[in-house]
């Protein structure tokens, strides 16, 4: 019975240390606090190592029998990429406008939002653009203008616009309703 527990310990113990790597891979290339996750993942895969290493070891004394090699299936995973610097909200909301902005030249149309009764993002095209009120130059044609608040359902509306036009739109955004229920109970 013990030489069947060496036998498969190995495949198990390669199979923590592969989970480890593709673990610590993973969190450096989507950004999850790349060095301490990807530290915490080899750490913790180093643990798990150890512990099937150990008893991999304790029943090979107590068996005498020695474990099969496992030979590597996977090739090394090469570094992961540098993680890329993001941009502030406000900067790429200031670029998206200027582009669309840029397309528009001579006798593009102007599109103004709101005022709303909550601050909302604006997205040109699925381009986040800005905040509410929100007035800027598009391109004559159709565009999808979209309104997003956290506390509400989003708003979209497909417009064509004409050269030299100027649209407004004043949207009422639907606010997500939390039912609330308050139970009073006097008793005399």
């Amino acid at each position: 019975m013990s030489g069947k527990v060496a036998i498969l310990a190995v495949p198990i113990l390669l199979l923590s240390a592969f989970c480890g790597i593709l673990w610590s891979q993973a969190a450096a290339e989507y950004g999850m606090a790349a060095g301490a996750a990807a530290a915490a993942a080899e750490k913790a895969s180093s643990a798990v190592s150890s512990a099937v290493s150990s008893a991999v070891n304790k029943a090979t004394t107590a068996t005498g029998d020695k474990p099969q090699e496992a030979k590597p299936t996977a090739e090394p995973t090469p570094n992961p990429p540098a993680p890329v610097a993001t941009k502030p909200l406000e900067t790429v909301m200031k670029e998206n406008k200027e582009k669309l902005e840029g397309k528009a030249q001579e006798g593009g149309a102007s599109l103004q939002i709101g005022p709303l009764a909550a601050k909302a993002t604006v997205y040109v095209d699925g381009a986040v653009v800005g905040y509410t009120p929100f007035e800027g130059k598009l391109a004559p044609g159709q565009h999808l203008i979209e309104l997003k608040h956290f506390n509400a359902m989003p708003w979209r509306k497909e417009v064509t616009l004409k050269p030299g036009e100027t649209l407004s739109l004043k949207p009422e955004l639907q606010f997500k309703k939390y039912p609330s229920v308050i139970t009073l109970s006097i008793e005399r």
